[in-house]
């Protein structure tokens, strides 16, 4: 605590001494609603930023998470398949580095403990996004952000008198969701209100996945005066479904129990009990202040999980399914506080801020429980050296504590001082070079303890015997080791153009050198993961981006990937949890001006290296079209997902849907 506080006080001073030569304030910057905002540093300008508009996809039922929106952004890569759910992973890290934010303020979620998954990307409503902030690498206002940042911003919205939109959708394997939007602003315009509720059933493409879900969300803002104003959001999000069970062309008895069922694709490593059923439960309520410069927020985001099972015994030669059992019954609760601030000093634009929060996180069928308190100090200086240079300077310091009522490992501290400069050169009006390095820290994570914690301890012997035979449990325990902090250091060299109004274009060099790199590790079956550092990891890689408009009538956009990794002081000698070596990503969009929009979007997904073993998910190729034609306060949507009807997987041995519709009609009076 004591040496919390001595940094704490040694940043605070620092915040003092720049705070104080402040001058006035600037407007912050807007953007439109329904947009991707692609950025490379919260502290670059304008001309950093891109955005790509979604509403048509989201329309049209093409979208259905937010995970869904960024599948065609370059550079990231979205995976889904198995009951591991969706994953989200950056710049050649997978989705355990990437740091998830609503409005700003950092939730961590029981997916991110729970097999494998970082976050419960259903549990966001899509129809409640107002933009999704990307932000590329790490970042001094985000701690752990070691690929980058996805921070989701709920829609408030601002629009004169009141709206109310109806949409209802169709779609394969008897798909069906129905939304009420009601949106409006008073008369005096000082109170502008969002009401966003909707419901969604699916028959499931994969055996027993059948779901369904419902989701609100509220949003109020109150105009204070004409540049201050005070923001109350809520949301409530449930969703149930079947968890996979294993679908095996053998009818092997031992596989599944009723064997195998030709509707439903095969799918040989999934679950092997006679049945099984998982619930989700999110309530995530914030109070926000802001100001031209000034962002205060407090925050309260609980979530509940809870998996039912009925397992499968043989006695007597017979096959017997029991009752329904509790397999997981999991509570988390995450809030804090954010504090950000903006100031003008002569040539220099300071951002400073504190960000707290505590995770609480039980395991109530196994009674234990985990406490992350966590505290993030930053401090920006965008320092503007001449007309065509600017160098940019920042520091982060962070103290996390971990502590656990079980287990080997119940109270650890870890703190790090991070710098990071940057320097932009201007060389013309449309045309920007930039180099960056930054220092990168990564605690473990409450996934990372819980996950470590079952291997480590005594009934640890199972993971000794699937990892390393032979062993007794005190020569594993010090195989495995106790979980440390990813330390390094981060590179970014860039150049970013746009040439007159219709052409931008950019490309980016990163570089990551991470010293004990947490790497996960499957055996499959039943077995959670085991967690353990790894020497040293490299990566690096390369980024190009295109946008061009030919006419008002046609634009077009592409993105490419291209990265490398490479390890060292393996004591497993296994395989990282990969990310491709290339993607590819291309859109073109169609809008006669009249009403009727087209947009195709085609990915490309390179190689990705298992956790389980040495052997890679073949490359693919998907294809998405979306037509839409709007008249009047009518809007009909047909979206046709995998177009072409390829065959590919994104988890092993879980075959995505082939071509699939989408149909939805939508109202507004």
């Amino acid at each position: 605590m004591k040496k919390m506080m001595a940094g704490i006080a040694g940043a605070l001073s620092l915040l003092t001494a720049h705070s104080a030569a402040a001058a006035a304030a600037e407007p912050v910057q807007t953007y439109e609603l329904d947009e991707i905002v692609v950025v490379g540093h919260l502290e670059d300008t304008e001309e950093a930023k891109s955005s790509v508009n979604v509403k048509e996809l989201i329309d049209a039922g093409q979208i259905k998470t937010a995970a869904d929106i960024l599948a065609n952004v370059p550079g990231v890569v979205v995976t889904k398949g198995s009951n591991n759910g969706v994953q989200v992973g950056l710049r050649g890290l997978n989705h355990e580095r990437t740091v998830i934010a609503i409005n700003g303020n950092v939730v961590q979620n029981i997916g991110e403990i729970a097999m494998g998954r970082a976050m419960e990307w259903d549990a966001l409503p899509v129809t409640g996004i107002k933009k999704i902030e990307l932000i590329r690498g790490t970042t001094a206002r985000y701690g752990g952000a070691v690929g980058g940042v996805i921070n989701i911003i709920t829609d408030d919205a601002d629009v004169p008198g009141a709206k109310t939109t109806v949409r209802q959708s169709f779609g394969s394997w008897n798909t069906r969701k129905t939304t009420l939007i009601h949106q409006g602003t008073t008369a005096d315009q000082r109170i502008s209100y969002n009401v966003n509720a909707s419901y969604a059933k699916s028959g499931g493409y994969y055996r027993n996945n059948d779901s369904s879900g419902h989701n609100l969300h509220f949003d109020v803002t109150y105009k204070l005066n004409e540049d201050d104003k005070l923001n109350l959001s809520y949301s409530h999000i449930y969703n149930r479904e079947g968890i996979i069970l294993a679908n095996n062309r053998t009818r092997n008895p031992a596989a599944a129990y009723l064997g195998y069922d030709s509707a439903y694709p095969t799918t040989p490593n999934a679950q092997n009990w006679g049945d099984g059923r998982r619930q989700w439960k999110t309530d995530n309520i914030a109070l926000q202040y802001t100001t031209p410069n000034t962002t205060l927020s407090v925050f309260d985001y609980r979530q509940t999980r809870h998996d039912d099972v009925r397992r499968v015994i043989k006695p007597m030669g017979r096959l017997r399914l029991l009752d329904w059992e509790t397999y997981w019954d999991a509570r988390l609760r995450n809030y804090g506080l954010n504090w950000q601030q903006t100031s003008y000093a002569g040539l220099h634009e300071l951002h400073y801020g504190i960000q707290y929060g505590k995770m609480i996180y039980e395991i109530r069928n196994e009674g234990s429980k985990y406490e992350l308190p966590s505290t993030g100090i930053f401090v920006e200086d965008d320092w503007t050296l001449s007309e065509h240079t600017s160098l940019g300077l920042s520091l982060r310091y962070d103290y996390n504590q971990f502590e656990a009522n079980s287990g080997a490992l119940r109270d650890k501290t870890h703190t790090q001082l991070s710098p990071g400069v940057k320097i932009t050169q201007r060389l013309n009006k449309g045309q920007s070079l930039y180099l960056g390095a930054r220092r990168l820290f990564r605690s473990p994570t409450v996934a990372d303890y819980s996950r470590w914690s079952t291997g480590y301890t005594d009934r640890g012997n199972k993971y000794r015997d699937a990892f390393a035979p032979g062993l007794s449990h005190a020569e594993w325990q010090s195989l495995l080791g106790v979980p440390e902090p990813e330390k390094g250091m981060s590179y970014e060299l860039g150049w970013r153009a746009k040439f007159g109004e219709n052409t931008a274009v950019g490309v980016t060099g990163f570089y990551y050198d991470i010293d004990d790199f947490l790497n996960i590790q499957f055996k499959g079956g039943l077995l959670p993961p085991i967690v353990y550092n790894v020497g040293n990891v490299k990566v690096k890689g390369v980024e190009l981006t295109g946008e061009h408009r030919f006419n008002p009538h046609w634009a077009a956009s592409a993105g490419y990937t291209r990265q490398n990794t490479s390890k060292s002081g393996d004591r497993f000698d296994a395989p990282l949890k990969g990310m491709p070596e290339s993607t590819f990503h291309a859109g073109l969009r169609w809008d006669n001006l009249h009403g009727w929009q087209s947009a195709l979007d085609l990915r490309y997904i390179g190689a990705i290296s298992t956790s389980s073993d040495s052997d890679y998910i073949s490359p693919y190729v998907v294809a998405d079209l979306t037509v839409s034609y709007a008249f009047k306060s009518h809007i009909i949507n047909f979206a046709v997902n995998n177009l072409f009807d390829r065959y590919y997987e994104q988890t092993r041995d879980f075959r995505q849907p082939g071509i699939n519709y989408n149909l939805s009609y939508q109202y507004t009076f």
